[in-house]
């Protein structure tokens, strides 16, 4: 799919090369493409891939836009050092493409900026905008938090967690509502019709699969700067790699699911995302850090196509972590403005009894400003804010990286010019195109589902436990979990068109898509219940399908219902409830409450309901019990809370005489 859009993007053909002051002219924030008014202008014609249809395009977002890091400084203005707008970023190499065909482009993208940042960068574009790229999102969520207090300065695992809680949770109530409003503004200034919009995705930083030694948890160091010795931060061990990518996949679905619902809405251009997520994660790639065989070095030869700038994090003998390189052709052009420079000196020199805390104090602050929920931005000590490029570039594509965004960008721009000219696309046939559907966006009841929780749990298992036959082509897979229960699911696979190669990797990374890329950040489902979804891709289709019994629905929380009745000589209890004590027929119930009863459970029934009752519950427990037992059991939630049930209490009159009424 990428080899036309790779061959556009190493051999322009109507672009043109910049030279290193080539665009020093250019105002801070808005750039024309030189010369362009008195060339003669050759008609569009319909081939998809001619580009003279782009008169007037921009680029507006964040850093992953601006391409901080990678290559030079785009031009010598203040503008562009303070916004790190760099020349082999994925924005600039599609300005060789487009070149001396448009009459302007706009370049407003700026690192750090948030959503109401970049709404402000939409509203500067001109009208009748012929193509516009961009990402957003990724600042919002406060992840600046997470890579100081997770990986970079972590030295309390608290802070860590409460980072990672607070960016999921902008992430289901912030993020979609911000990124609606950029997309409608779009709107004013696209031409109507054929204007284009490519909305890039973030990638997963980290391979966090099961291997058999975790190598970059044991031999990598993270520590800004690597202090070493008895100051040792928290590890980036398997666990906290797979956080911050689910934080990346979450990130990229509240992208999509706006997406969608803006064009369900009618937006008048033609909107697209491109997602290059997949192609860092590839076997064949291994663009991620901590890359099962990766050094830790930077460049690391075992990994020539890392997608990302990251420093050096092999661990190395005593005071070696302080010696840096100097990398003239990049330290040349690096935005230093409002960096004391005297602090990385001492930081990195620093002969304190405590390195570890004065380095903290000094990233983190005495008095962090809080700027709308994150405690890192905007204060100039902390990780990220401020700091020059070269430190700054961390966790952002690198120049790999960036040629991946512009090759993906790239087709989804030829493909909606297809779609506007009504052509067929010249890089793939209808039939063979990627799609991606969640069952919650197909209509109908939405009374099936499963909790999320069980499914991170079930989605490893399958893949890993698939036994591909040999050398056959076209097969298909599937297993069910949790049959007969309101938890029941399957997960299927099947290859197409003669497709025989099974690749573990991308069999995890495609349901993990499908889970935490469908149901995102609806009100109706503060639980995140999942409805299932289906993802072709190439001659591979991947479906997570909900089991057959009708569950309560909109569901808000956990629930239950309890009654005791003492009967002459025993009492009888009913137990419902829903979202709970679903998965094994009662059996934990039924132990817990044997336990604290201390015997005597007899005549015990479980059933599932086909649909929930008239009070929204899905099970039902009866069974006998000695009297007496309400109180010290059922009442205080003793046998529910050992389960990890809701304290749902119990009714019933089995108490001892003259009380029980």
């Amino acid at each position: 799919m990428l080899l036309l859009a790779l061959s556009l993007l190493l051999d322009p053909f109507g672009g043109h090369a910049r030279s290193d002051n080539a665009s020093s002219h250019r105002p801070d924030d808005y750039t024309t493409s030189p010369g362009s008014e008195s060339l003669t202008r050759p008609e569009p014609s319909k081939d998809p891939i001619d580009m003279h249809w782009i008169l007037k395009w921009g680029a507006i977002g964040d850093s992953f836009t601006a391409g901080i890091g990678s290559g030079r400084l785009w031009d010598t203005s203040e503008e562009v050092k303070r916004c790190a707008r760099y020349d082999r970023s994925y924005v600039a190499m599609i300005e060789r493409i487009v070149g001396s065909s448009s009459l302007s482009f706009q370049w407003l993208a700026c690192s750090g900026a948030r959503s109401d940042d970049i709404l402000k960068q939409a509203q500067k574009l001109e009208t009748n905008m012929d193509l516009v790229v961009l990402t957003a999102g990724g600042n919002d969520l406060c992840l600046i938090d997470v890579l100081k207090d997770c990986i970079f300065v972590a030295y309390n695992e608290q802070k860590c967690e409460s980072a990672i809680t607070r960016a999921k949770t902008k992430a289901a109530y912030v993020l979609e509502p911000a990124l609606e409003k950029i997309l409608v503004e779009l709107d004013r200034h696209m031409k109507p019709n054929t204007g284009v919009v490519v909305f890039a995705s973030y990638a997963q930083f980290f391979h966090a699969l099961e291997t058999t030694s975790d190598e970059c948890a044991k031999h990598n160091n993270w520590a800004f700067p690597a202090i070493g010795g008895p100051f040792q931060t928290l590890k980036v061990d398997r666990e906290r790699r797979r956080q911050y990518d689910e934080l990346v996949q979450i990130t990229n679905a509240g992208i999509e699911k706006t997406i969608a619902e803006m064009k369900a809405r009618g937006i008048k251009y033609r909107l697209r995302f491109a997602n290059w997520d997949d192609w860092a994660s590839d076997p064949e790639v291994s663009g991620q850090f901590c890359w099962p065989g990766s050094s830790g070095l930077y460049p690391d030869p075992n990994q020539p196509n890392l997608q990302f700038f990251k420093p050096e994090t092999k661990k190395k003998v005593v005071h070696d972590e302080i010696k840096k390189r100097d990398d003239a052709n990049q330290l040349q052009s690096e935005d230093h403005s409002g960096v004391n420079g005297s602090f990385y000196y001492h930081s990195l020199h620093d002969t304190s009894p405590n390195p570890a805390t004065e380095v903290i104090h000094s990233l983190h602050g005495g008095d962090p400003i809080q700027y709308a929920g994150c405690e890192a931005a905007h204060d100039k000590r902390s990780w990220g804010s401020g700091l020059p490029d070269r430190y700054g570039k961390f966790f952002h594509p690198n120049e790999q990286g960036h040629l991946t965004i512009a090759s993906l960008v790239l087709h989804k721009v030829i493909a909606a010019r297809a779609s506007v000219l009504d052509e067929a696309h010249p890089i793939c046939n209808d039939e063979d195109r990627d799609y991606f559907q969640c069952r919650e966006n197909r209509g109908g009841p939405l009374s099936r589902y499963v909790q999320s929780h069980l499914l991170d749990q079930t989605y490893k298992t399958y893949c890993e436990e698939v036994n591909p036959p040999k050398d056959e082509p076209s097969w298909k897979n599937e297993r069910v979990f949790y049959k007969g229960t309101p938890e029941e699911h399957k997960y299927s696979i099947s290859l197409l068109k003669g497709a025989t190669q099974f690749n573990r990797q991308e069999c995890i990374t495609s349901f993990l898509r499908i889970i935490h890329g469908c149901d995102v950040g609806r009100p109706e489902n503060p639980l995140s219940l999942k409805h299932g979804g289906i993802w072709k891709k190439g001659r591979y289709l991947y479906m997570l399908k909900a089991g057959h019994i009708r569950r309560p629905w909109p569901v808000a929380r956990p629930g239950g219902t309890c009654e005791g009745w003492k009967k002459p000589l025993w009492a009888r209890y009913t137990i419902r409830g829903r979202l709970w004590a679903d998965l094994d027929h009662g059996q934990a119930l039924r132990s817990s409450a044997k336990s604290c009863i201390g015997g005597g459970l007899t005549s015990w029934e479980f059933k599932y309901f086909d649909r929930p009752d008239q009070n929204d519950m899905e099970w039902e427990a009866q069974f006998s019990t000695p009297i007496w037992v309400l109180k010290r059991c059922f009442q205080n939630n003793k046998v529910f809370l050992n389960i990890g049930a809701p304290r749902i209490g119990c009714e019933g009159n089995d108490y001892p005489w003259p009380f029980n009424g």
